[in-house]
């Protein structure tokens, strides 16, 4: 008696073509490298099955090769839901779809909705002109040179929104934005929650605009959570050591507590960031590689074993991002990352800003900067927090980096 054997590519390819046919048979060629892509999956099965699974997945394929619903952004912008973003992801992972900055594109989507809900014609009008003019601008740049991090994205949102706030805020004390006085901004800083700070960057850009003429309280940096010295290294032994930890977050816990990275900038890094030559294993952060000690090296490898193991081969077609994400096409989230290191007991910030106090010491900021990729007024700032008279020191500029952050 024999056992009937399944061929899983052969069902999705019966089901990719009943959704995504025309009645003659034919799916539309602007579709096809999407259905070739899993149909050429090591394991369509799960294709097969995640398909078969989602019933909002199935319904947008469905329109999408009879034609009722557009191949494009529009279409999908109207879908919200995790399930149809992913598809999403697959159609421009495999060029059926533009690419588009992600983040960009979902505060141009965010706005008009808040817009019309400030029920003031005079407060919609003035939030319009900043939101459009000033931070959507702003975004817009920065999306022509690289991609919108997640903070500035939230950031862009929480500015929006206090600014609403304050404007509110400012009818109830029986004034509009061109009566604000002086009085008003201190009583308002003055009061209220710690995000009321926010509202700086709508203040400062009215007064760009000459519509009020106040000074703005000047916002001072703390030093921020801090290791002690015994506690940086016990956590830098743990990661280096402990194979019990998974080596995707002992190595973004390194990156940070060895060489000062914001988890917004690890979770970007590229995967060629990483290079082999004659058996040393180097890491590009900033204008130069780096040569990484021996057991940092080897952390480096476990991961790179882990994501080349895991591989979601439809989702990225090429190696691309050195923590590639669930999302097709896109790396690691931020609060994904933070999440590993806080199962794994690491305080992402308390662990920049105590290798930054012990790099600041050893090197000049601005030679820090340039070597691990951040803007120099960053490490000046780090540099001041700690007392570092020896941030400018001109000796050390040729000072070897690596040294600097040495394990333990």
């Amino acid at each position: 008696m024999g056992f009937a054997v399944t061929c899983w590519r052969c069902q999705l390819q019966a089901q990719l073509t009943a959704l995504l046919a025309d009645p003659d048979g034919v799916i539309r060629p602007a579709l096809q490298p999407f259905v070739d892509a899993l149909l050429g999956l090591p394991q369509p099965r799960i294709a097969y099955v995640w398909i078969r699974r989602n019933t909002a997945v199935q319904t947008t394929l469905r329109r999408l090769g009879t034609g009722e619903a557009p191949l494009d952004h529009a279409t999908f912008d109207q879908l919200p839901g995790r399930t149809t973003e992913y598809l999403r992801g697959l159609l421009v992972e495999h060029g059926c779809l533009p690419g588009r900055d992600r983040y960009l594109a979902a505060f141009e989507n965010w706005l008009p909705t808040k817009l019309d809900r400030i029920p003031d014609p005079g407060a919609r009008r003035h939030i319009d002109a900043f939101a459009r003019w000033h931070l959507l601008r702003q975004l817009r740049d920065r999306a022509k040179r690289e991609p919108i991090p997640a903070g500035a994205f939230l950031n862009a949102k929480q500015s929006t929104t206090v600014a609403i706030n304050f404007l509110n805020w400012l009818t109830g004390r029986g004034r509009q934005l061109e009566t604000v006085t002086q009085a008003d901004v201190d009583a308002w800083y003055a009061n209220g929650p710690s995000t009321r700070h926010h509202a700086s960057r709508f203040l400062g850009w009215a007064q760009e605009q000459h519509l009020i003429r106040i000074d703005q309280p000047r916002l001072t940096h703390n030093a921020g959570p801090i290791m002690t010295e015994s506690e940086r290294l016990d956590q830098l032994n743990r990661l280096l050591h402990d194979r019990t930890l998974p080596a995707t977050p002992r190595l973004i816990g390194l990156l940070v507590l060895m060489f000062g990275q914001p988890l917004s900038r690890v979770v970007r890094l590229p995967r060629d960031a990483v290079a082999v030559a004659d058996g040393q294993t180097s890491l590009r952060l900033g204008r130069h590689a780096l040569d990484l000690p021996p057991e940092v090296e080897a952390v480096v490898h476990d991961h790179l074993a882990h994501i080349t193991d895991h591989r979601n081969e439809a989702g990225h077609l090429e190696p691309r991002w050195l923590f590639p994400g669930l999302q097709p096409g896109q790396p690691l989230h931020v609060f994904s990352a933070a999440g590993m290191l806080k199962e794994i007991g690491v305080s992402a910030r308390a662990a920049r800003n105590t290798a930054w106090q012990q790099m600041v010491q050893q090197a000049p900021a601005a030679i820090l900067a340039d070597g691990l990729g951040a803007q120099r007024g960053t490490a000046a700032r780090h540099a001041k927090l700690a007392g570092a008279d020896y941030a400018s020191y001109p000796g050390a500029a040729g000072r070897n980096i690596a040294k600097t952050v040495e394990s333990p």
